[in-house]
């Protein structure tokens, strides 16, 4: 199944990312092309479960992570915008937005841990404290 949808033109692959059976979301979250994902967002069959997996994984391309923080459905979603601030790949400026949006005590175990930029720990901080 794999080779038949990677033969497909962008165009085919937008249409099938919108009208996907479940069958098929496996598949294409995994597309390279930030265009055939950004057309998977807006499938009414992708659930959050799909997604937070893919944005919690480091090895997600920045573009899919730049793609869902683009998405106001996605992003009013905790556990979608929690994944996006606590991936090491998701750009500062994007972390920043959302760090707001963060409740408490994410907010306090993100500026204790290690591996947190220390901009991003700052500004947590700040927002903790009431700086912000």
């Amino acid at each position: 199944m794999r080779d038949k949808v990677s033969s497909l033109t962008v165009g085919e692959r937008k249409t099938l990312a919108r009208t996907a059976p479940r069958s098929l979301i496996g598949l294409l979250k995994s597309e390279a092309e930030p265009a055939v994902f950004t057309c998977l967002l807006r499938n009414p069959r992708l659930i959050e479960d799909d997604l937070v997996p893919l944005l919690s994984n480091e090895m997600t391309p920045v573009s899919i992570l730049e793609a869902v923080a683009a998405d106001r459905q996605w992003t009013n979603r905790y556990p979608v915008r929690l994944a996006i601030v606590r991936n090491a790949k998701t750009p500062l400026r994007l972390k920043l937005f959302f760090l707001s949006r963060i409740q408490k005590n994410d907010l306090q175990v993100l500026a204790r841990a290690p591996h947190t930029a220390q901009i991003i720990r700052a500004a947590a901080e700040r927002i903790l404290t009431g700086e912000y």
